[in-house]
């Protein structure tokens, strides 16, 4: 997984996206300085006014604009008049079923993936080396892993974000026991986590900066991975 593409703000906002592909969208925090506060609707604004500190409201400008920057070009319309509603687990989906999409941020990165075929998930996640890691809550006995990640807090951070993603996909999130997914790696480097009777395929990778990045569906993506600029 590359994001050796880079787009500008500016230029995703007026951008029409092929309806044919699956994008992942990674953007940084500090752009939050070029979004402005009025696309958020009021509800938005209220809940990322009641975030005490200044990153944790960046983040939500971020991911929330990016959001309506994207699929008010998709569905040809303002940013506050997008059809969405809740779904399972308070996930927001778009009405009609023209677009799927989720969002995650952590750390300096915002993340959303969009697809217009298939429900899909997307977890990122900044490290914190200082905190002690629930691994039974998370990993599974028999999780395997891509020979690249060679320390167990690099495997806890990929089991977690990858689990995330597979629980987001439904809405399901932290409902669903991380320790009773199972990964394992396909033979084309990608992960398949399984859990119930159902099988998910996922990517993973670690950001230049240690975060991890996850996304899942039941069905395999290739997405275009766009980093916005």
């Amino acid at each position: 997984m590359e994001f050796s593409s880079t787009i500008s703000l500016e230029e995703l906002a007026t951008r029409n996206l092929n309806e044919k592909n699956d994008y992942c969208l990674l953007a940084p925090r500090k752009l939050a300085v070029r979004i402005d506060q009025a696309i958020l609707t009021a509800t938005e604004f209220e809940r990322m006014q009641l975030f005490k500190f200044e990153a944790d409201r960046e983040r939500f400008l971020v991911a929330h604009g990016l959001k309506r920057i994207v699929l008010g070009k998709i569905f040809q319309c303002s940013p506050h008049d997008i059809p969405l509603a809740p779904g399972p687990g308070n996930k927001p989906f778009a009405q009609g079923g023209k677009c799927h999409f989720n969002l995650s941020h952590s750390g300096d990165w915002i993340a959303m993936i969009l697809s217009f075929t298939t429900q899909v998930g997307i977890d990122v996640e900044r490290p914190r080396p200082t905190e002690e890691l629930p691994f039974a809550l998370v990993c599974h006995p028999d999780d395997r892993f891509q020979l690249s990640l060679e320390t167990t807090d690099q495997k806890f951070y990929a089991s977690w974000t990858l689990k995330e993603a597979i629980s987001k996909w439904d809405g399901r999130g932290l409902d669903r026991p991380f320790n009773e997914i199972r990964l394992e790696v396909a033979p084309d480097n990608t992960y398949l986590g399984h859990h119930e009777g159902m099988t998910w395929h996922a990517r993973h990778t670690v950001l230049h900066d240690g975060a991890h990045l996850a996304y899942a569906s039941e069905q395999l993506l290739k997405p275009c991975h766009m980093l916005i600029g």
